[in-house]
């Protein structure tokens, strides 16, 4: 369509609540003590479900920011999350902490190239 490829899953496009599951998920997410693979794919499953249905879920990305920091483990998966669960019905106010996250964190004197790089692409994305 367009030479655009989107990928769809048919699964999260079929649920009955998607705003309920999303939501019950984040908070399973909160509370959840496993280790840290887990709870990423968690993270990466809300934000698809945030973006394939148009969701807001205001609270997902306050809990997301928090990760949002150069030495954390798999900073990249977050940043992608964080990234997809944005969409043009989440409003400016709930987006503007990330970004100010991204450019305190990353996007400073003194950070490796690479570091740089990462929050300039996700700021763009």
């Amino acid at each position: 369509e367009g030479g655009v490829a989107v990928v769809r899953f048919a699964a999260l496009q079929l649920l009955n609540d998607p705003q309920g599951f999303a939501e019950k998920l984040l908070a399973q997410l909160r509370k959840s003590t496993d280790k840290f693979e887990v709870k990423l794919l968690m993270i990466s499953l809300i934000s698809r479900v945030i973006a394939t249905h148009e969701l807001l879920v205001l609270n997902y990305y306050p809990f997301v920011q928090k990760y949002m920091q150069p030495h954390q483990m798999k900073v990249t998966n977050i940043l992608a999350s964080a990234a997809q669960a944005v969409h043009s019905l989440v409003p400016p106010d709930a987006v503007e902490p990330l970004i100010k996250t991204l450019a305190n964190h990353f996007i400073v004197d003194g950070r490796q190239d690479e570091v740089i790089a990462i929050g300039l692409n996700t700021v763009r994305e």
